[in-house]
């Protein structure tokens, strides 16, 4: 299997190098900074295909990928903590080492992907909840941690009431009733999300003169749909506050 039968930016098949007839972006258009994992790269024994860079927090860096056994979409994200690690990439090179500054930053750095794979655990338990995006694996890699979610296509809230205006009251409860579930069962869990708002609630199959009619709620870092805010929260009810506070904005 070829690697440039793929588009790094969508991972819709190619029958040619140049640009895509799905996304429309040119394959010379997609560059990577140096401490990203080269695009066209794989991971976890070559099962997933690295694309593009979806964004990139104080945390981690998340991917667009593709799934080679399965062929389907995929976001990757690599525990990456901004300030305690570096990394120099190309694609000459078989590994993308993650390396801390210092000892200090070692130690941050252990602990906190500890946590990362402790919390994807817990996330990996809900499956095929409604209302949250579906974490498939996590892995260890280049002494790193990754998480690999269903990469959501579609557009946010906020993006949905630029182009269509206001909700009815019954069309906001049929977008959130899924996630402030999901956000109630998290709770019992623990773990709260620190960054709900309409551009984190994604809506998927619709076109402009329909009701969406499928929705998840997804956490993010900066541009990232993908990213990882949700913290443990071993007790208080500062979690279903902040939740609280956070639906009634996005009602409002």
């Amino acid at each position: 299997m070829e690697d440039k039968k793929y588009c790094m930016n969508c991972m819709q098949p190619l029958s040619w190098d140049g640009t895509c007839p799905h996304c429309g972006l040119a394959a010379e258009k997609i560059s990577d900074a140096p401490h990203h994992i080269p695009h066209g790269s794989k991971l976890f024994h070559g099962k997933y295909l690295v694309g593009r860079v979806l964004g990139e927090g104080g945390f981690g860096i998340t991917y667009i990928g593709l799934d080679l056994t399965l062929l389907i979409a995929v976001a990757i994200k690599e525990y990456f903590p901004n300030g305690l690690v570096w990394r120099k990439c190309d694609k000459t090179r078989s590994s993308y080492q993650v390396t801390p500054y210092t000892p200090e930053s070692k130690v941050l750095f252990e602990r906190g992907k500890d946590d990362f794979l402790k919390e994807a655990r817990v996330l990996s338990q809900f499956g095929t909840q409604e209302g949250i995006v579906r974490t498939r694996s996590f892995f260890e890699e280049n002494d790193s941690v990754y998480l690999v979610m269903d990469y959501v296509r579609g557009g946010s809230i906020k993006d949905y009431v630029k182009r269509n205006g206001p909700f009815s009251p019954q069309n906001c409860w049929n977008i959130l009733h899924n996630p402030i579930r999901a956000l109630l069962d998290l709770h019992q869990r623990g773990l709260v999300h620190q960054d709900v708002s309409p551009d984190n609630v994604i809506i998927n199959g619709h076109t402009e003169a329909e009701e969406p009619h499928f929705v998840k709620m997804v956490s993010v870092n900066r541009d990232s749909r993908h990213m990882n805010n949700w913290k443990s929260e071993a007790r208080g009810d500062r979690g279903q506050t902040y939740t609280a506070y956070a639906l009634r904005f996005i009602i409002c």
